[in-house]
């Protein structure tokens, strides 16, 4: 499966936003057609990495980053502390919102959904269970609603 231009933009800048922050760790990450689906652990101090592993799979699809209508409770993003996790995500919601616009002659035009939906990981079944439905939601998008 290939991704879209637009989805081109976000794993791009995904890539670009976790190899350079020394704080950030990214076990897993993947772009679907309508969203993203990422592990993100912020670190007090820098972290040595060779390279970050990514569970990118190429999806095709003509479909751009849209609204979920379930997310309403998730944190807003305006007014986020330096450096927490709503200052990463409204970073990279403003920047690939600008280039996918860019690309698309479309200023000012809205790409990603107000909110976002956070999970803190407990434990470490947890976690080997959410980096494994990071790794297969490529495979059953086609269940998806918006397919």
């Amino acid at each position: 499966m290939e991704l879209s231009r637009y989805g081109e933009i976000a794993n791009n800048y995904w890539q670009c936003t976790a190899l350079n922050n020394a704080r950030l760790v990214v076990p897993a990450w993947v772009v679907m057609p309508n969203h993203i689906h990422v592990v993100v652990i912020i670190t007090e101090g820098e972290v040595f990495r060779n390279t970050i592993p990514s569970s990118v799979v190429k999806i095709e699809s003509q479909y751009s980053p849209l609204a979920d209508q379930h997310l309403r409770n998730a944190p807003p993003l305006q007014n986020a502390k330096s450096g927490s996790l709503g200052a990463l995500i409204g970073n990279y919601k403003s920047v690939t919102t600008r280039l996918i616009n860019q690309v698309r002659s479309t200023p000012k035009a809205r790409v990603w959904q107000k909110n976002y939906y956070e999970h803190i990981i407990r434990n470490e079944k947890e976690y080997c269970h959410i980096i494994e439905y990071i790794e297969s939601n490529p495979a059953i998008w086609e269940k998806d609603t918006y397919y």
